[in-house]
């Protein structure tokens, strides 16, 4: 008869397994959890050179977003000058992204969609909404 592992073994197992938040490496991780409820969604971004930068960030606010944008494509946005940003939905529609509120809902559509992330666009040609997140940003 064979015996299951000891309650010793599978305390010391748990204890392994276990992570923080604060521990674990979040930029392969598709989605982030907050009280149980994801809070990560995939982004693509085509930066200045043509490039596409594909990449996991937390959704709960644009100032997030905003900060994983500048992490991609930092070296072509002016952080004194914030472009607007706009995802393409299925009509191939880009869709100004300009609050939080916005953001869960072009999320929501999106995992409703069954999509596996939305692609960004950034519009250069200025943005007051992109100047509130920035003085945000800055606090």
């Amino acid at each position: 008869m064979a015996m299951g592992p000891s309650d010793e073994d599978e305390e010391s197992r748990s204890e392994t397994s276990m992570k923080f938040a604060s521990e674990a490496d979040t930029s392969s991780s598709p989605a982030f959890t907050f009280s149980g409820v994801s809070t990560g969604f995939s982004f693509k971004l085509e930066d200045n050179k043509g490039r596409m930068h594909r990449f996991n960030c937390d959704t709960r606010s644009m100032a997030d977003l905003i900060t994983c944008i500048l992490q991609q494509a930092g070296d072509d946005i002016d952080k004194n000058n914030l472009p607007q940003i706009l995802y393409e939905d299925e009509d191939h529609d880009k869709i100004v992204l300009s609050s939080d509120g916005d953001l869960a809902a072009a999320v929501d559509h999106a995992r409703l969609a069954g999509w596996k992330g939305l692609r960004l666009h950034l519009d250069f040609s200025g943005s007051e909404v992109a100047a509130n997140v920035k003085r945000d940003l800055d606090r």
